[in-house]
């Protein structure tokens, strides 16, 4: 019996510890664990967009290097998603490829790790691009989920409380996904996963707009087992997720130009032209056998 009990304790212990990892959703505001003052160090090179920037999916900085989250102001309470690939968890939002289609290079999407140094902590990022709502029955068209990860990099900015006033401890890096495909028009979804090394995420930040939730256009989906909206803890509100689309849009190509008909009166020209050099011949073969 006593070795039962041991047994029943240790499941439950080793429960307790795997349940909290995998169920979490979301990096909530806690007054109680808040972690005041500038923890971190600024990077002398900071990330910097692309100028070949297709899509912009929205900004998550709301001043210069801070994204705020204004829990006081509109009651909101979610730094950031889930997006824990260790656990199963992602974020997924859509885009709109514009014209003749775009030649993705790459595919850039944002996150951060709780308490951690302003040095990237980022090891990976795992992304799928859908050719509708992933929580339908899309087709991917990509699929990166194995891994893709290009680089990362420092971006400056920080993501923090309104009420817990400026600090470090939760610095934003950039997660690159090579992508090297050419997508034809349409509306296609993009679903990140990632990992790091840090003790607390990786989180996805939303899209941040001062004084504005939701913000324009937000539908982003979540999936920590099964896909659904994803919403502000505190007020509900639509989420949407920071991503820009990099790469080269595909060049409109020129149909061949008919060669160009003469009119009437061009008919009329050409037909007086050849008399006239019919006429020259005849008078020029007159001169040298007379």
């Amino acid at each position: 019996m006593r070795h039962f009990r041991f047994f029943v304790a240790a499941l439950l212990l080793l429960t307790l510890a795997v349940i909290p990892a995998s169920a979490q959703s979301r990096d909530e505001y806690d007054p109680a664990g808040a972690v005041g003052g500038a923890t971190g160090t600024l990077s002398s090179q900071p990330w910097q967009p692309s100028e070949a920037v297709l899509y912009d999916n929205g900004p998550f900085e709301t001043t210069a290097g801070e994204s705020l989250l204004e829990n006081v102001t509109l009651g909101l309470t979610t730094l950031g998603a889930g997006a824990q690939f260790t656990v199963g968890n992602s974020v997924a939002d859509d885009f709109t490829v514009a014209g003749n289609g775009w030649t993705v290079d790459q595919i850039t999407g944002f996150t951060y790790q709780s308490f951690s140094p302003n040095v990237s902590t980022v090891t990976q990022v795992h992304v799928r691009i859908y050719d509708g709502d992933p929580s339908g029955a899309p087709t991917v068209v990509f699929d990166g989920f194995g891994g893709c990860l290009a680089t990362t990099t420092e971006t400056n900015v920080f993501r923090y409380a309104e009420s817990a006033g400026f600090n470090m401890d939760r610095a934003i890096f950039t997660a690159p996904c090579t992508v090297g495909m050419d997508l034809p028009a349409g509306t296609y979804w993009v679903e990140f996963a990632f990992s790091g090394t840090g003790a607390s995420g990786p989180w996805a930040p939303p899209v941040t707009i001062l004084g504005t939730s939701p913000v324009p256009g937000a539908n982003s989906q979540q999936n920590t087992g099964a896909w659904a909206p994803l919403t502000d803890g505190g007020t509900g509100d639509a989420l949407a997720i920071p991503f820009i689309v990099e790469g080269d849009p595909i060049s409109v190509f020129t149909p061949v130009q008919p060669i160009p008909t003469l009119g009437q009166w061009g008919m009329i020209a050409f037909t007086l032209l050849l008399i006239a050099l019919g006429i020259y011949t005849l008078s020029r073969r007159r001169r040298q056998t007379a």
